[in-house]
C-alpha cells in the first residue's frame, strides 16, 4: 500500500517539470493523492495511463487537484 501512494506521488509530481519545486511537489501530493487513488488504482503502476485516466476523469476531481491539472500541460501519448 505504501508503494502504491509513492506511485501516486510520483505520478503526479511528473505531470510537469515546471511544477516539480518542492512546495509544489507538496501540494500535488496532497491535492490530489486521494482522487488518483479513488478513481485510477487498478491502473498502478502505469504512470501514464494514471495520468491520462486522472485527465479523462477530470470532472469527479476534487477542485484543488483539478486546478493542479488545469496548471500542468496534457502529456503527449
Amino acid at each position: 500500500m505504501r508503494s502504491t501512494f509513492a506511485l501516486a506521488f510520483f505520478v503526479l509530481t511528473s505531470l510537469s517539470p515546471a511544477l516539480a519545486a518542492p512546495n509544489t511537489r507538496e501540494i500535488q501530493r496532497r491535492y490530489c493523492e486521494a482522487d488518483a487513488m479513488r478513481l485510477c488504482k487498478d491502473l498502478v503502476p502505469d504512470e501514464k495511463k494514471i495520468i491520462a485516466c486522472m485527465y479523462a476523469k477530470q470532472t469527479q476531481l476534487s477542485p484543488e487537484c483539478y486546478r493542479v491539472f488545469k496548471a500542468s500541460a496534457r502529456p503527449k501519448s
